[in-house]
């Protein structure tokens, strides 16, 4: 195999496991916070809180943003 097949067969590959890894660090990070700080963490959706980003992601497209009638647009 020439370096151009193996260029295209792990840009895949290590593409596939960024993807992957990066979901699983978030999870085991707030999970490591929770600990830390002595709370239950995220475990309220879907098993072991497995869904928490998901929630979180449509919390964020979702949440609506709340400009007071008479303020200063661009100030706020």
């Amino acid at each position: 195999m020439t370096t151009l097949q193996w260029s295209l067969l792990l840009v895949p590959i290590i593409g596939g496991m960024l993807l992957t890894c990066v979901p699983v660090m978030v999870m085991v990070e707030r999970w490591g916070s929770a600990w830390l700080q002595r709370r239950s963490g995220p475990n309220r959706v879907g098993p072991f809180g497995l869904m928490q980003p998901l929630s979180d992601a449509i919390k964020l497209v979702f949440k609506e943003e709340n400009i007071p009638a008479y303020s200063h647009k661009i100030l706020f």
